[in-house]
């Protein structure tokens, strides 16, 4: 049985395309779109970020800079998560769905900013302030309501 040389190097053409396809294809990363800011407390010090979905089989890297250099402060398959505690200042966010081995500084979504500044402690302070105003009337009128329905004569024909 005799092959045609043009079959075999168009068969051997085919083959190393796909396999640059396939080599390509497992070292690419995919940058999540649409990082945002979906819960937004950057007043009381937490925030929920959240990005859309996409195809990459790899986990998501979220990162967070503050002045300081990125660093990792999430990876994992779910597509959103919520920081607390953090202080004053100025964040930036970004996120990247790859193999952390593998991940390039290309690859990562724009970065989002955001400002956390607490509420001032006058203002925490009035906010305790009004509520335990409010606190104390309601109890007061709780208890001197109580008083006086203790005080009311029986009614007529209750037995009493």
């Amino acid at each position: 049985m005799t092959t045609n040389p043009r079959n075999t190097l168009a068969s051997l053409l085919i083959a190393f395309a796909l396999s640059l396809v396939l080599l390509a294809s497992a070292n690419t990363a995919y940058a999540a779109e649409d990082l945002r800011i979906s819960s937004n407390g950057s007043t009381a010090g937490y925030l929920t970020l959240d990005w859309s979905e996409n195809s990459a089989p790899a986990p998501y890297t979220l990162q967070m800079n503050k002045g300081n250099g990125w660093r990792t402060i999430y990876q994992g398959k779910d597509t959103a998560t919520t920081l607390t505690g953090l202080q004053n200042g100025d964040y930036q966010f970004r996120i990247n769905s790859s193999d952390p081995a593998t991940i390039e500084d290309d690859h990562w979504s724009d970065p989002i900013s955001v400002t956390i500044n607490h509420h001032s402690l006058v203002k925490a302070l009035s906010f305790f302030a009004g509520g335990l105003i409010i606190f104390i009337i309601l109890l007061w009128l709780l208890f001197f309501a109580g008083l006086s329905l203790n005080k009311r004569p029986p009614l007529k024909g209750s037995g009493h």
